[in-house]
């Protein structure tokens, strides 16, 4: 009955010390459910009693899923060497019949944006789905097991998904476009009516490891968030694209990262946790936003492992779809099984080989990375009353959304760049070259 919790068994663990199996079972109410958010992909949902400071994470449909065990080999062998565990954090998979998954969801559905709630197909759901902390939340506060807690340390939690951080678009020449990706498409989806005006965000900039280029990467990124950035003030929602403005979303963050009351910096920090800090005279309300968030980007060096996961594919997206529909399985029921179902292989430039790589860059492009940050006392002084000069904030990084796409979004892919490097052609006046 409805009024009856539901038994849940868990299969797999993520931790920082591996994959692993396990079973123990996590009973799950059928109500109480609170919508945290969603992409094209995935909706997260959240319990404020039942899931102590985690949130689900649900695929929409099955479709364009590899599988559960594909996943987990391209975390473990290929992500985890370059990334390191720490920024992973710890997830879990669990079973979830695709009824119950739609019972949950259904229950957050007048609370999601419009636009978003025909994706759901609740004839194929995925039967497990993602548990995983709620990043929203100040580690300390998640130790306390309850996260409504977490209202006691004010912190705020910034979103971004950074896209590919080089020129990645071949011409029909073979010849590299030196523009990247993010901004190549950005006419086409004014012009479509996807954005109402270009993005002033450039990820070749937020990926320059230089501290000018990075502000003004994360300053465009809050003028035109477009659906690469969230900003959270504790649990809620403050801004992203069709939620609040920057003013009042400047005042709310302003109010936290300025509080003249901070708790003490804590003595031990987490693998993923580091101290920043920021002058306090000068910076406009955004300006501070933008800084805090450069700072840790730069201290955590987030970006740089992001980058060397998203190089790990050759540019030629034309040539790999060649190679894709060359492809045939060989006593596999799919391409995506033959590719992924005996692991990583070697370096060794093979046909698999080839494609498990390309396919790890494009996840390495798709990602997205949590920030949290917390207002906390000068660690040099034991309160703030003498350091009105400098604020300092402990500060959380975590990389979300490595989830591998069916070998077929290859294809797509190349298909899109063939798109983007005629257009780059005529905007440039040359005549259209064949492909």
């Amino acid at each position: 009955t409805n009024e009856q919790p539901l038994t849940l068994s868990l299969s797999l663990r993520v931790r920082q010390e591996g994959v692993s199996m396990s079973t123990r079972q996590l009973e799950l109410p059928l109500d109480g459910w609170e919508y945290v958010g969603e992409g094209r992909a995935h909706v997260v949902v959240r319990h404020p009693d039942a899931l102590c400071g985690r949130v689900l994470r649900f695929s929409k449909t099955r479709d364009g899923h590899p599988g559960i065990n594909a996943n987990v080999t391209f975390v473990r062998d290929l992500v985890t060497p370059i990334v390191g565990a720490e920024l992973l954090g710890s997830w879990e998979y669990i079973r979830v019949p695709p009824v119950t998954a739609g019972r949950i969801l259904a229950e957050v559905d007048d609370v999601r944006p419009a636009g978003r709630r025909r994706e759901i197909d609740t004839e194929s759901l995925l039967e497990v789905a993602m548990l995983l902390p709620d990043w929203r939340i100040p580690m300390r506060a998640q130790r306390l097991g309850v996260d409504r807690r977490s209202m006691v340390l004010p912190s705020i939690t910034v979103e971004l998904k950074p896209k590919c951080g080089y020129p990645s678009v071949l011409d029909a020449d073979g010849s590299l476009i030196p523009k990247c990706r993010h901004c190549l498409h950005q006419p086409t989806k004014v012009a479509s009516g996807k954005w109402a005006s270009l993005s002033r965000f450039c990820p070749v900039d937020l990926f320059s490891n230089h501290r000018p280029r990075v502000e003004r990467a994360v300053r465009g990124l809050i003028q035109t968030p477009q659906n690469n950035l969230r900003v959270f003030s504790g649990l809620s929602t403050v801004y992203s694209d069709g939620i609040g403005d920057t003013d009042t979303m400047a005042d709310e963050i302003a109010r936290i990262l300025t509080l003249s009351e901070r708790p003490p910096c804590p003595a031990e920090l987490e693998a993923n946790e580091t101290v920043v800090a920021v002058g306090a005279q000068g910076a406009d309300r955004l300006g501070l936003l933008a800084e805090v968030v450069t700072e840790t980007l730069l201290a955590h060096r987030v970006l740089p492992k992001v980058l060397e996961l998203q190089r790990l594919g050759t540019n030629d997206s034309r040539a790999v779809a060649e190679l894709l529909e060359r492809f045939v399985p060989v006593d596999c029921e799919s391409v995506d099984e033959a590719v992924w179902g005996d692991g990583v292989s070697s370096s060794d430039g093979s046909p698999k080989d080839t494609l498990q790589r390309f396919m790890s860059a494009m996840v390495g492009k798709d990602v997205s990375i949590m920030l949290n940050i917390t207002p906390v006392a000068s660690p040099m002084l034991p309160d703030d009353s003498d350091s009105s000069s400098t604020f300092h904030y402990v500060a959380r990084a975590s990389i979300l959304d490595f989830d591998l796409k069916r070998m077929s979004k290859a294809i797509k892919y190349a298909d899109v760049d063939r798109e983007l490097a005629q257009d780059w052609s005529s905007s440039r006046g040359e005549p259209d070259k064949p492909s």
